[in-house]
This record gives C-alpha cells, structure tokens and sequence, in this order.
C-alpha cells in the first residue's frame, strides 16, 4: 500500500498560513463513496468523531487506510483524556486528535502528553509506542528520525466549550504543543444556560463575546481557531467574513450528511419544479 503524501505538518502549515482548509466529517458514506468524494474535490483531510456516533476503532483503521490512498489525512475527536482510547486511535492512523471539553490548563497538559512520544525535542511526552502500529516508519529513517517526524506530523486539537474552558483560555492556549482550536458553540451554550440555534451564523452575545475572546487570545499565539458559522456555502461566506477580522481562520468542516441532504434537496426540488407542469395533479 503506498503512503499517503500528504501529513499532519503539511495541514498545519497550511493553517499557520491561514489557508483555506476544508475537511469533511464522515458520518453517513463509512467508507470509500465520501472519502473518495472528499478526496477528488479538494478537501484537506477528513474528520472522523468518536465522541458521539457509533464508530468503533477497527472501522476507523480500515476507513484511514483507504484515506491515504486517496492522498488525505485523517484526524479524529475522542471521548476524553483517556491514555488507552488515545493510544488505540494513534495505532490506528491518526494523523491528529482532537480533545473535547477542555477546561483548563491540566487538560490541555493531558491531551499534549498523550499524542506525543518522548523525545528530546518533546520531554513531556507519554504516548506508548508498539513497532507494528501507528504512522508507517520510513524505511530509510532510524527510530530516533521516526518518533521525531511522527511527533511534527501528529497534530493536537483542543475543544473549547465550557465557560470554564473560556475563562481559563489564556492558561490553556500557554501549554506547549498546541496546534489548533476548535470552538463548540452549542455546548458552551449549554454551559453559559443561554439559548443556540445549531450551526447559525449569529449567536447570544454571551456566545459571541466568548468566541471572540478565544479568538482574540488564539490569534495572539498564532494558533488557528474554527467553529461553525452556518450550514449552506452561501451563509458560510457572508457570516465568516464578520469573523475574520476577530481572529478567525479559514478552517472549514462539512458533514457528508449534510452534502447529502443539501444535494438531494437541490436535486429533488428542480426535478419537481422543472416537470411540474408535466406531472398528474
């Protein structure tokens, strides 16, 4: 099997850049359709969640392999800080992990050891290591080369969506070895007891005032953030504009289920409104 050319390093360069970075969460297509799909139109890696939905570990290896050969990377959310499921997807393939419900600065701490192996250059790591599982070592590089290269390559993703998380954003984004932010709005409305409408473009002022300060403190450290703004591409455009400007980066994630819907509705709505004058009434 070749290996993929693209890496985790290459996406975070691209999102230091501030590069457009599209990638899609497979949730309907568990398998080739969506990542072939994915892969053909330009979309930068694709996002697997196992902290909610029904995936199991085994599937994921499989779904990862067939990630590279289309030439994609995979990243995924886990349930928590916990060693052995983190090991387990890092066995798998995963190309970076994404750590829900980050509150504070131990958490973070936490999700950094645990994706990284020790080295010189990375002392605090703790991730275990077992030859026969993980990113493919390279034939030509010694061991040392090895965990070095798959530390570069294996990117850390932080969840902020508790007030907690919020409030302790500065400690936080301090730890070492942060490569990027995710914002989950509809939790953190939750956690504020303010009301969210999913994935729209303008929120509670609570809401929004959070995301801006979690914006403004990841811009400072040069770490790129993302959340939703929006559902169909149209919306997307004109709510992220708005955001830019506050710190925003040019990350973007669809769900295939969502392309799903969007384009079956498009392809049902023209048909009927195309034939209507040719149907029965």
């Amino acid at each position: 099997m070749s290996v993929m050319s693209v890496t985790g390093k290459d996406i975070l360069e691209k999102m230091k850049r501030d590069d457009l970075v599209l990638s899609m969460s497979l949730r309907v297509g568990m398998g080739n359709p969506s990542i072939e799909v994915a892969s053909k139109l330009g979309f930068d890696y694709v996002y697997f969640d196992f902290e909610h939905g029904v995936l199991e570990v085994e599937t994921f290896a499989q779904l990862i392999r067939e990630a590279r050969l289309a030439g994609l990377i995979a990243l995924c959310r886990v349930p928590g800080l916990d060693a052995v499921f983190v090991n387990r997807v890092l066995d798998a393939g995963a190309s970076g992990i994404v750590f829900p419900h980050i509150k504070m600065k131990q958490d973070a701490t936490r999700a950094v050891e645990l994706t990284k192996y020790r080295t010189p250059e990375t002392p605090f790591g703790k991730r275990g290591f077992e030859p026969a599982y993980g990113l493919p070592k390279l034939d030509y590089e010694s061991w040392t080369e090895y965990f070095k290269r798959v530390n570069e390559e294996t990117l850390v993703g932080l969840m902020i969506e508790d007030k907690e998380g919020v409030d302790n954003i500065e400690e936080i984004l301090s730890v070492e070895g942060i490569d990027f932010v995710f914002i989950g709005k509809m939790d953190m409305a939750f956690s504020y007891g303010v009301p969210f409408t999913p994935r729209a473009g303008r929120d509670d002022p609570v809401i929004e005032k959070a995301v801006a300060k979690i914006c403004v403190e990841c811009k400072k450290r040069g770490i790129p953030v993302r959340f939703s703004v929006g559902v169909a591409a149209e919306d997307i455009v004109e709510n992220v504009k708005r955001w830019l400007p506050k710190g925003r980066s040019h990350l973007f994630m669809v769900n295939d289920a969502t392309l799903l819907m969007q384009g079956a509705k498009h392809y049902v709505n023209t048909l009927k409104k195309g034939l209507k004058k040719y149907t029965a009434k």
